[in-house]
């Protein structure tokens, strides 16, 4: 898929807000510090690139995306460049280039492909993160995954005996 139009971000910018669009995700939602992969690098709290550095504060001064608690929130500016429909530029609105608009495509399939499974990732911590849950994704180290994997049946149980009482989503 082709890169967000980089025109007016540095690279190191428009790879960040890459992460928000291979995800699918849209104005509203969030990726944890931690889970962005090779595009943040973080040493000590910190981000390790200079470039980078640069490239997360031009995000949120141009109100690409919003800072939360260890967390960038896709503002609506931000889905706007990503996804098209209408492209904000300097206050000028253009209509989407066919690039644009395929890119957007292939988004949606992607989103699409995913909503109805689940993939499984190695977090740079360390920890076993799954996604296609829920809106975000469940993240344990090993031995978590295993104590929960040996008590799956007393879950399944737990979960039988409450279900009364649990929220259950159609």
């Amino acid at each position: 898929m082709k890169d967000i139009l980089t025109d007016d971000l540095k690279p190191a910018a428009a790879k960040i807000l890459n992460c928000f669009r291979e995800r699918g995700l849209r104005t509203g939602e969030m990726i944890g510090h931690w889970d962005f992969g090779d595009a943040v690098i973080w040493e000590k709290g910190f981000i390790r690139d200079e470039e980078v550095r640069q490239g997360w504060g031009e995000l949120t001064s141009k109100v690409y995306v919003h800072e939360a608690d260890a967390a960038l929130v896709l503002a609506e500016r931000g889905e706007q460049l990503l996804y098209g429909s209408i492209i904000v530029r300097e206050g000028n609105m253009t209509e989407p280039s066919y690039e644009e608009l395929k890119a957007q495509l292939e988004a949606l399939k992607a989103k699409e492909a995913r909503s109805g499974t689940m993939s499984f990732k190695v977090s740079d911590k360390g920890g076993v993160s799954v996604y296609g849950l829920g809106r975000f994704p469940v993240t344990l180290y090993y031995e978590q995954w295993i104590k929960l994997l040996d008590r799956a049946q007393d879950l399944r149980e737990f979960l039988e005996s409450n279900k009364d009482k649990l929220k259950l989503k159609e």
